[in-house]
């Protein structure tokens, strides 16, 4: 019954999203489609069986961020991955993926403390779902291990040259309800009424997360060309 009331109240914020705004806030199946694959990390949140894609770019100045367990304190951090969709139109390919690490959660501060910019044509990309949209699992290589603090967020969004105009992008979600750490997701769509940050559960009614993964392994090296730092601006 949760799961199904949580449905409902998906499509309804849908088309209410789409009457606030020129794209939904959020966008995806309206039954499962089945399960997107996760890396080997120390800790998954996975994508929901519905590929869901919230919008999070440059174009809407719009981001997706989400708590780190407290669990993972001290352990470093080699790759993150997560996942990147478009819809409403033909996949255009996107300038890049912004990550960004703020060292507080539940709600993350306004400022990103670290920003990393990854080259879309340099990231390593598995496709995972192709129909009516398209969603991408995008590993994110960091230039040196990022250690995980006490009270730390990342977040994460896509860099679109094309502004507001089809196809919408964003990042992966978890299924509703699916909720890790001390605090659900956070938004910031101001298009869509909600400022830096809001929770997910205000305007879902259930919680949902950023789907992502961490890792520890090799970094990115000199001759990899990972993409230096860039400043955004927002």
């Amino acid at each position: 019954m949760k799961k199904a009331t949580a449905i409902i109240s998906l499509l309804l914020l849908m088309n209410a999203a789409f009457a606030l705004a020129e794209a939904p806030l959020i966008f995806g199946a309206r039954e499962p489609v089945g399960q997107a694959p996760t890396r080997d990390a120390f800790h998954c949140q996975p994508l929901n069986p519905y590929f869901n894609v919230h919008q999070a770019s440059t174009g809407f100045d719009s981001e997706f961020a989400d708590d780190i367990p407290l669990e993972f304190v001290g352990t470093a951090i080699h790759e993150v991955s997560l996942y990147v969709g478009e819809f409403y139109g033909d996949w255009i390919d996107p300038d890049g993926v912004v990550l960004n690490f703020y060292n507080s959660e539940c709600l993350p501060s306004l400022d990103p403390d670290v920003t990393f910019y990854f080259p879309w044509a340099d990231i390593e990309k598995e496709l995972v779902y192709d129909s009516s949209w398209r969603v991408y699992l995008v590993t994110l290589i960091l230039p040196e291990p990022l250690g995980i603090e006490n009270e730390m967020s990342l977040g994460a969004f896509v860099d679109n040259d094309w502004g507001t105009a089809e196809p919408f992008c964003g990042v992966g979600i978890t299924d509703y309800d699916d909720v890790y750490g001390a605090c659900d997701g956070a938004v910031d769509a101001l298009d869509w009424g909600y400022p830096r940050w809001t929770s997910s559960s205000y305007y879902t009614g259930l919680g949902l997360d950023l789907a992502y993964c961490l890792t520890t392994g090799s970094v990115a090296t000199d001759d990899q060309n990972w993409g230096t730092l860039k400043s955004f601006y927002r």
